[in-house]
């Protein structure tokens, strides 16, 4: 996994959470641009990601450009945790070729 945009930090995947892990860090509202490396030898299936601190703004996904509807093969929701809230995101994808995760909030974070 590697991290486009300043103001994210990648934690890799944990596999207790079955998930790529991100963490924004700071208050700003900026798109995170996400690449999963995935090939022939190490597919990617199904890929989840947590930003961690993404806060309760609401989000909107693209893939390699394309918009992603949220519904059958892309599913958002958020973790209420004593510090912060995070954004998980679970998309219905198999992919043998890297791919371009962009997040980015849909507007303005009623918790700040």
């Amino acid at each position: 996994m590697e991290i486009a945009a300043g103001g994210f930090r990648s934690e890799g995947f944990d596999a207790t959470e079955r998930a790529f892990v991100v963490s924004r860090e700071g208050a700003a509202s900026q798109p995170v641009q996400i690449t999963l490396r995935a090939s022939a030898e190490s597919p990617l299936v199904n890929p989840a990601i947590v930003i961690r601190n993404w806060g309760l703004s609401p989000a909107r996904v693209e893939i390699d450009g394309q918009p992603v509807p949220a519904g059958h093969d892309m599913r958002m929701g958020s973790v209420h945790r004593l510090e912060s809230d995070d954004l998980v995101v679970w998309i219905r994808k198999d992919a043998t070729a890297p791919l371009r995760i962009t997040v980015a909030p849909t507007g303005a974070d009623p918790a700040r």
